[in-house]
């Protein structure tokens, strides 16, 4: 079974987006800011992380460039998803697989999980 980690400060789209992903047959871990994420992942072993710019404590392109930084996490793909259409500046700040605008299309969100996790 894929494992999900997915971090978002929204407890709602955290919670049914877990829901959702457990029904396609995904084993999900949530986290509801990023102060958690280095241990959540060396813990959990996600096999892609979906991963909110905006968290209330730590920003979410600070979450992903530690990730990206760190030799035990680095090879996680990691799909970035924003409710603002900013592309470009978290290009710049941090280095996703994939970034996604919210509201989350599923289809577009089930096709990347299948991509990064083939």
């Amino acid at each position: 079974m894929k494992k999900v980690l997915i971090i978002d400060d929204d407890k709602d789209f955290l919670y049914c987006l877990k829901a959702i992903l457990k029904h396609k047959g995904y084993d999900t871990e949530v986290i509801e800011d990023g102060t958690q994420a280095r241990k959540v992942t060396l813990n959990f072993g996600p096999d892609v992380i979906v991963l909110d710019v905006h968290l209330d404590v730590v920003d979410g392109r600070d979450v992903c460039r530690a990730l990206k930084a760190n030799e035990q996490t680095k090879s996680i793909p990691i799909i970035m998803i924003s409710a603002n259409n900013e592309k470009k500046e978290i290009l710049e700040k941090c280095t996703p697989e994939v970034f996604m605008n919210k509201p989350i299309n599923l289809i577009s969100l089930y096709r990347q999980l299948e991509t990064l996790t083939a």
